[in-house]
């Protein structure tokens, strides 16, 4: 498997700071707080949206 370090981050899951060098060839890959993939935020703290000053998603109803 071929990896792009440069498209490539790291980010570990956990309620306290950790840093974590994550090593691939030579080169040690950026650790991030949080990211975006496919539209869902992935964050190191598990706080809900309200806690981050995120507005909540509004629901649509189906009728």
């Amino acid at each position: 498997m071929k990896i792009s370090t440069s498209k490539s981050e790291a980010m570990v899951l956990n309620w306290k700071k950790v840093e974590c060098l994550l090593r691939v060839k030579e080169e040690i890959l950026p650790q991030v707080e949080e990211f975006k993939y496919l539209g869902v935020l992935f964050a190191r703290w598990l706080g809900s949206p309200l806690e981050r000053g995120e507005a909540l998603p509004s629901r649509r109803s189906s009728e």
